[in-house]
């Protein structure tokens, strides 16, 4: 299938899917011109009619669902109608594996950042204290309650831990 009209195995309903961008039905494969590059091989695995819709994917890919049936005309609106539905879900179930991907690659980032973080911190032999004024909760890194003579754990995880220590 192609989708440079100057070639003879672009006029099938697949390859005007994914250029024209709308449904293409070939209701007789064994007698519609347009299927002539691939009717041997549809016929002789009994296929009589086709349609295609044009997939695209949350980056911008294209794709074409093309979807067979070995009876003429079955392709009918309503039909085709429920061809375009489909592609559309699939449409959204490949946004969702690719957000899923992002945030699977975004927290392996994530993940590599904090361990070099931690890395430096220990390296330095550093303690750390950190607030979230948003939540109240207090970080406290076990260096820094031993650099301060305190048992690791031993500090709170709000911010009254630290106000009760600060002087």
């Amino acid at each position: 299938v192609s989708v440079d009209p100057a070639r003879p195995d672009y006029c099938g309903p697949t390859g005007r899917a994914m250029t024209e961008g709308r449904p293409q039905v070939c209701d007789d494969i064994e007698h519609d011109e347009r299927m002539a590059p691939w009717r041997g091989r549809a016929l002789a695995h009994g296929m009589r009619s086709n349609a295609a819709v044009r997939l695209r994917d949350a980056e911008g890919g294209d794709g074409t669902l093309a979807i067979y049936s070995g009876e003429k005309g079955f392709f009918t609106p309503d039909v085709v109608q429920l061809v375009e539905q489909l592609a559309a879900d699939l449409e959204r179930g490949l946004a969702v594996l690719a957000a899923r991907g992002q945030i699977e690659r975004q927290s392996a980032a994530l993940r590599a950042s904090e361990e070099r973080w931690q890395f430096a911190l220990e390296g330095a032999d550093e303690g750390v204290w950190d607030w979230d004024i948003g939540s109240g909760r207090v970080y406290y890194s076990p260096r820094l309650e031993t650099m301060l003579g305190y048992a690791p754990g031993e500090f709170r995880t709000d911010v009254s831990g630290w106000e009760q220590r600060l002087h």
